[in-house]
């Protein structure tokens, strides 16, 4: 996008800057004034910037032309520069390892900002927005990678995690639900807790239920917007699994949160297409992560005993590269469409 189209936009406007942690970054005016005379160049970020600090391409032209702030004016040099208000923006739930992380970098790859969602494992988290970063560097285009601790199934921390996306980048195209936990014992269904089970409800089911919500609100305020982004044409995933519909009774409440949450993708999908808003659902079958690995032997046999027409394991990257196809706008005229990443297990086989 030309520079020069987005001054209204921009007028006013804090541009987020990276600090070691979340809780120490900070913001900076940009001069507007000089950034209009250096049309076609890069905005910059830095880890050490104050609030009285602007980076400008040039900083003589601030004492040449009408500044829009007070405060003093440093240049571009050695700085990690990149395209601001360019990349569409997506933010992913669980994305520090797993599934998550697979879908961080497919992103990445097709040059998308990203927001690394995680709850426990901030070094995972900070790891993954890195490599994906060296991603992006790697095969073209520049993009920010922003991590962000929240638990979805609360409702004040999926709240910080919207007011984080508008405050970092101020727009969101791509909300992908894939945070989930599996129970911590696989107990019978006629010994499981019902601590267990509303657990996984709240987790698999609330936390994404009401993190759409608020992310749909905001998008449709973006479609809305009086000059919303030409290139504006936001999408929502989640991540589901072949649990949704396959019964395994030692842990019948994951079971159950994953055919629930299932439905999210129909109900909001028949809800948002009005506004231009599509909804996806992606069903993972046997993914090797984390949450398998206690189960790989007992898998690997059934795999080689012909489970899946595919016969191998998937990997996390194989649900990124569907995320990443409707990412870039491959499937249009789908909504609340199922995608099976899967081998083939939903097939029915005489």
């Amino acid at each position: 996008m030309r520079l020069a189209a987005h001054t209204a936009f921009l007028r006013n406007r804090k541009f987020p800057v990276r600090g070691d942690t979340e809780e120490t970054r900070r913001t900076s005016t940009l001069c507007l004034g000089a950034i209009s005379q250096a049309r076609g160049r890069r905005w910059a970020k830095s880890p050490t910037v104050t609030t009285r600090s602007v980076y400008v391409a040039n900083p003589g032209d601030c004492n040449q032309l009408p500044c829009h702030h007070d405060a003093k004016c440093l240049p571009l040099t050695d700085l990690e520069i990149y395209p601001a208000c360019v990349n569409p923006v997506a933010l992913i739930t669980g994305a520090s390892r797993g599934i998550g992380r697979g879908i961080a970098l497919e992103l990445a790859t097709i040059g998308y900002d990203l927001i690394v969602n995680f709850i426990h494992n901030a070094d995972a988290a900070r790891q993954t927005a890195t490599d994906c970063i060296g991603r992006a560097r790697a095969s073209g285009p520049g993009i920010r990678a922003e991590i962000c601790r929240a638990d979805v199934a609360n409702a004040v921390d999926r709240n910080k995690l919207i007011e984080f996306a508008k405050q970092t980048f101020g727009r969101l195209d791509l909300l992908v639900n894939n945070a989930g936990i599996a129970p911590e014992v696989r107990a019978d269904i006629l010994d499981a807790t019902e601590e267990s089970f509303d657990h996984l409800m709240a987790v698999n089911v609330k936390g994404p239920y009401f993190l759409t919500q608020l992310a749909a609100r905001w998008m449709i305020e973006q479609c809305n917007a009086d000059t919303p982004p030409s290139d504006y044409h936001p999408n929502i995933v989640t991540i589901t699994s072949i649990s949704a519909y396959t019964a395994s009774v030692n842990r019948g409440d994951y079971c159950v949160s994953k055919a629930a949450l299932a439905m999210l993708t129909p109900l909001f999908a028949a809800r948002l297409a009005q506004h231009g808003i599509n909804v996806y659902e992606i069903r993972p079958g046997i993914i090797a992560t984390d949450m398998t690995g206690s189960v790989k032997e007992k898998y690997d046999r059934l795999i080689a005993g012909g489970l899946t027409p595919v016969q191998r394991w998937g990997a996390p990257e194989d649900v990124g590269k569907a995320v990443a196809a409707i990412a870039r706008g491959l499937l249009p005229f789908s909504t609340g469409e199922i995608i099976n990443v899967d081998g083939g297990f939903h097939l029915r086989r005489l």
